[in-house]
This record gives structure tokens, sequence and C-alpha cells, in this order.
């Protein structure tokens, strides 16, 4: 059996659609065939959209098996890496507290993906993640795991405007920024809503849909996935190119 590939999204800033990227995650790999599970980090009295997310799907969902938990505070490394064993895949939604899950999910992930807006302030909100991150990379250090990668996703993105294409630019500059955006869509909304992704909602938004599978290509392509040839869900298929943010010359 390979090892899993364990994600964590985070982000200290509230609003940034943490939920619809790990959402997005969970949903594009459990369509690409792989045992995906989605942990919800958000303390348990408090239960998380991920969690209502799962709980709105209807039988005839096509995410039907797509497996939902809630992962207590109480969590350890060593949780997570146990739960994780028996899936490819694994999504972590971390809630914007930072909290104690939000550590241990950090030092047993593989990758950490960090939503963000587009705004003049947004590099700011990125501080706290630096620290939380640094904190993990000094617990890995420890055991002789290497640092934990991270990268940042635009989401919510007014497509096509000179305005947000120029500070995209300016932040690609700064951070290390994913080749594919979130665009600011209805069909994201709409989808959680009714438990769903952007790649099952119907009617279907093909906008939509391309932009959620280019995002699972790219953090995929960033972890030991990059060696397995994937299989695109149909819901994929027939969808426009990939727009990737330009970098600045």
């Amino acid at each position: 059996m390979n090892r899993p590939v364990i994600v964590t999204v985070l982000q200290c800033k509230g609003g940034v659609g943490k939920t619809t990227v790990a959402t997005t995650l969970a949903a594009s790999a459990h369509l690409a065939g792989l045992r995906t599970l989605l942990l919800d980090l958000e303390d348990p009295k408090h239960r998380g959209l991920s969690s209502m997310w799962f709980a709105l799907r209807s039988p005839e969902s096509p995410l039907r098996e797509l497996v939902t938990h809630l992962a207590p505070e109480t969590w350890t490394p060593t949780h997570f890496a146990s739960v994780a064993a028996g899936y490819d895949f694994v999504v972590c939604d971390a809630p914007a507290s930072l909290a104690r899950a939000t550590q241990a999910a950090a030092i047993s992930s593989d990758i950490a993906i960090v939503p963000m807006l587009i705004g003049p302030a947004e590099i700011f909100a990125l501080e706290p993640v630096a620290e939380l991150i640094d904190e993990a990379n000094r617990q890995r250090a420890k055991t002789n795991v290497p640092a934990l990668p991270w990268a940042c996703v635009l989401n919510r993105v007014e497509c096509g405007t000179r305005e947000n294409q120029a500070m995209a630019e300016q932040l690609v500059t700064r951070v290390d920024l994913l080749g594919t955006v979130l665009g600011d869509r209805i069909a994201y909304r709409r989808a959680i809503a009714s438990g769903e992704s952007a790649l099952t909602y119907k009617p279907r938004d093909v906008a939509a849909a391309s932009e959620a599978w280019a995002l699972f290509e790219a953090v995929a392509g960033r972890t030991s996935l990059a060696s397995r040839r994937l299989r695109a869900p149909a819901e994929a298929k027939k969808t426009p190119a990939k727009r990737p943010v330009r970098k600045a010359a």
C-alpha cells in the first residue's frame, strides 16, 4: 500500500474559503478514484462546514462514498497518521483559530495549502500561518521529517479584471502561489450548500469544474502523486484549459 498523501488547508484569517478549497480537493481526489478522507478540524462542539457539507449530501450523489470525519482537538500527529493509513488522500480542513489539532495536522502533512483573497492586506495575514508552520517544522525536525512545504491559492477571484491580475502578479513575487485560481463563482457556494462540489453540482458550471480539477492537479503535482497517473473524472473532461496566474517579468 502506498503511503497516504495528507494535505492541510489552513489560514488564520476567516472568510477566505478554506472549506471551499478543502472540499474541492477532497471531491476531486474521490472522483479520480483515490480512497479519500476529509477531516474537519473544527471544535466538535461547533461542527464545521465540512461536516455540514457531508450531512447535506443526497444518497444519489457521486460523492456519497466520500468519507468525512471530525478530528478532535486532542488528536496528536500519531492519531492523524494512524487514521490516514487506510486512505490514499487525506484533506484536513483547519479552523481559522489555528488550534492544537491544526498544529498536529501540520506536523503530519505532506503539504499545506493556504487560501488567500486578492488584496493589499492579504500578505500580512500570512504571518501567523508562517509561525505555525515554523513550529511544526521544529517538531518535524526532531524525528528527521523534512520541512513542510506550503503554497498559497487565490480564491474568490474576479476573473478578467486588470486590477486583480496586477495584484496577483505582485503576490506571486512574495509567496509561493499555485498557478491556478478559484474564481468568485456562485457555483462553489451552491455546490457546498447541497453537499456537492463544482465537479458534481447540477446544473454544471464548466468554468468552475475546470478550476476545481486544475486545483487538485496543482496540489497533487507537489506531492508523491506527481509520479502517479491520475484518472481525470468524467466531470472534469471537456472543460476549458486552466488560466494560471502570470508571473511578473
